[in-house]
């Protein structure tokens, strides 16, 4: 495994410089670190001052000669080269981002609310079936009270269900009836509905909805809940290897672009918690959502 991150340089820009680096090739760094990852990580510092289509060449030329697993961007990279460049890069760790992060998220949102996962019902919305999203509702279904499940996929959920059951794992429900499902919901998980999709379903004003899709919500209805678009995890940065050269990346991106991928759910939940990551806060539409909301939606 090996990640790249990208970020500008800093430097003067007048014309030696830029001469002088356009002639130069690429020059990758190792990242600062006093102890052993399990992958490599480089780093490559790009000037403000190349084009668009420039910046994009030069991603590809390195993808083909360093074969890199995964790109980090900082900030302001992500800026200026715009959704459409680095949407590619950047899904697949968006989601693991979501998914990973999920459990601690709740956890912290019935914290500040003084319950418990064995007295909630989640209502999730999923129309991926796969072993991976499998995985995580088995997990969930270990501590809270109901799983509800709404999907396209009525066939391939109900006998999977059944085969839960079998196994005396018995607080999942399929929900057949669309309009009516989510009228009482409190907390609701979007794993990939869409804006036109949640138009069928009557929601409860109140909820607090996790939007874990890719599409930004948007709602037919009043909605006066919460909506979690994402989240600010924290850690001992030194003890996990994250130093100063890394201080302008997202540590949610650092941290998941490191960890093993064949990983299961359950493994890397216990991962998380044993190198002692946290949310910090939760994220929605205006920014980060003051503690006191949830609260004020009990």
């Amino acid at each position: 495994m090996k990640n790249l991150y990208i970020q500008f340089r800093e430097e003067k820009s007048g014309w030696k410089e830029k001469l002088l680096y356009y002639y130069k090739p690429i020059e990758l760094k190792n990242v600062e670190r006093d102890q052993e990852l399990e992958m490599e990580e480089k780093l490559v510092e790009l000037p403000k001052w190349k084009k668009k289509e420039k910046f994009k060449q030069k991603i590809e030329e390195i993808r083909k000669k360093e074969k890199i697993n995964q790109f980090l961007f900082t900030e302001e990279v992500k800026n200026y080269l715009g959704e459409e460049v680095i949407k590619k890069e950047q899904c697949k760790l968006h989601q693991k981002i979501n998914r990973s992060f999920l459990w601690e998220e709740l956890q912290y949102l019935l914290k500040c609310q003084g319950k418990n996962t064995q007295n909630i019902d989640l209502y999730l919305l999923v129309n991926e079936y796969s072993k991976e999203m499998k995985e995580v509702l088995s997990f969930f279904a270990l501590s809270y009270k109901v799983i509800n499940i709404l999907s396209k996929n009525q066939k391939y959920y109900t006998r999977w269900i059944e085969r839960m059951e079998e196994k005396e794992q018995t607080n999942f429900i399929y929900s057949r009836n669309y309009r009516k499902s989510l009228a009482k919901a409190k907390i609701i998980i979007n794993i990939d509905f869409t804006s036109q999709d949640l138009k069928k379903f009557k929601l409860n004003p109140n909820a607090i909805l996790f939007n874990l899709s890719e599409e930004k919500l948007s709602f037919q209805q009043v909605f006066n809940g919460i909506l979690v678009t994402g989240v600010g995890m924290e850690a001992d940065e030194q003890k996990l290897g994250i130093y100063s050269e890394l201080k302008s990346f997202s540590f949610e991106e650092i941290y998941l672009a490191r960890m093993d991928p064949n990983l299961s759910y359950e493994e890397v939940i216990r991962k998380i918690k044993k190198d002692n990551v946290k949310v910090k806060y939760l994220k929605g539409i205006n920014g980060i959502i003051d503690e006191k909301e949830y609260k004020c939606l009990l």
